[in-house]
């Protein structure tokens, strides 16, 4: 496995039709995907929802930046493996829950 450090910069016009082909191919043999996640990744940069958060494992995950966040942990998830990535000054300030576009792009 690659342990390298991974550094990463804010996001350029430049990334942004890159990021959308690689989000349809990501998603494109998957099972469970809807075949819109690449308009919900478009969708979501332009309502402003700057973070990621994931429940998984903070001696792996922490190399890419997570962080432990127990406040923003919802009900049901184990807070001891909750972690947020956030862009920018805002943090979470209480449990999350998934963004309305989740629920659909109309």
């Amino acid at each position: 496995m690659n342990t390298a450090p991974i550094a990463s910069r804010p996001e350029g016009a430049s990334d942004i039709c890159v990021i959308h082909a690689l989000a349809r191919r990501a998603f494109a043999q998957m099972p469970y995907a809807g075949g819109d996640e690449q308009d919900l990744t478009d969708a979501l940069r332009m309502a402003g929802a700057l973070g990621y958060a994931l429940t998984g494992n903070p001696l792996y995950d922490q190399r890419f930046g997570f962080a432990l966040d127990r406040a923003a942990c919802p009900a049901g998830q184990p807070p001891k493996y909750f972690m947020t990535l956030c862009f920018g000054p805002l943090r979470p300030s209480g449990p999350l829950a998934f963004h309305r576009l989740f629920n659909g792009l109309s």
